[in-house]
């Protein structure tokens, strides 16, 4: 797969703008592969994010992987329509978990390479 690095650092970018968006503090990331997969993690601090938020963030993160699509969306990212940003993130990766508990909020991606 080509441009795999970038195809990366464009989905923590994205992420990264998200958090920033809806008021995320002390933001801590996680990169790493284990296996075959390559484990991008996100925790942070927000206060008062309410369901809806997390309901949305949930759905668009979550849209089935598109191989044969990604050589083409990865490049989109980058506009300023967040929504989009994220569906474009769902496409891109194979697996999404997000947790908000005490103000904590948790995303965790897997992308299998």
């Amino acid at each position: 797969m080509r441009h795999l690095r970038q195809r990366n650092l464009k989905i923590i970018t994205e992420i990264m703008n998200y958090l920033l968006k809806i008021g995320c503090e002390k933001i801590h990331l996680d990169y790493f592969v284990e296996h075959d997969n390559l484990n991008i993690n996100f925790s942070c601090l927000v206060e008062n994010l309410d369901e809806k938020s997390i309901s949305n963030m949930k759905t668009l993160l979550s849209i089935p992987r598109r191989y044969d699509m990604e050589e083409y969306y990865w490049e989109l990212t980058g506009d300023d329509d967040l929504d989009t940003e994220l569906s474009l993130v769902g496409m891109m990766v194979d697996h999404v978990d997000i947790y908000y508990t005490n103000n904590n909020l948790k995303i965790h991606l897997k992308r299998l390479i």
